[in-house]
């Protein structure tokens, strides 16, 4: 998992690298339509203008794609954990790419404009949560970047 902003983590990876992608395509995020783009590199861009919040969750884990969230408007709480420390749900549907987990950790995290989170398919984790200062709705963008 990493926590930062676009612009740290494109000096990190460089602009070639499919996170460099994500962030370059950040710099203009309102050129981003509404619902699912695809990118060069087979990166998808899903752009969710009012993506409603809620009070509870199940963690959720990728195994074919890394997630790359960014808030553009608003705050969200996001509840991370190690796969190590998770139990299943429900089985991997490798046609969604999710499979369904509970967690004896957890690690939250506090997404607002600015910061962005990558996360890996060693990354559980419960997006989409209420935060404290009560905020129900975020303008979000999420990449699904492809695991070579």
């Amino acid at each position: 998992m990493i926590y930062t902003s676009p612009e740290e983590l494109l000096r990190i990876f460089g602009a070639e690298h499919p996170l460099g992608v994500c962030c370059r395509r950040l710099a203009d995020p309102a050129g981003l339509p509404e619902g699912e783009t695809l990118l060069p590199g087979g990166i998808r861009a899903i752009s969710k203008p009012e993506d409603p919040l809620k009070t509870e969750g199940r963690y959720e884990a990728h195994r074919k794609y890394t997630d790359v969230q960014l808030v553009l408007r608003g705050t969200e709480l996001v509840k991370t954990a190690p796969m190590s420390a998770c139990s299943v749900l429900e089985a991997y549907d490798p046609e969604a790419d999710i499979e369904w987990l509970s967690s004896r950790e957890e690690y939250p995290l506090l997404l607002k404009p600015g910061r962005l989170l990558v996360l890996f398919p060693s990354d559980a984790h419960m997006p989409s949560l209420i935060p404290q200062d009560g905020n129900t709705c975020v303008h979000k963008v999420i990449f699904k970047v492809p695991v070579f």
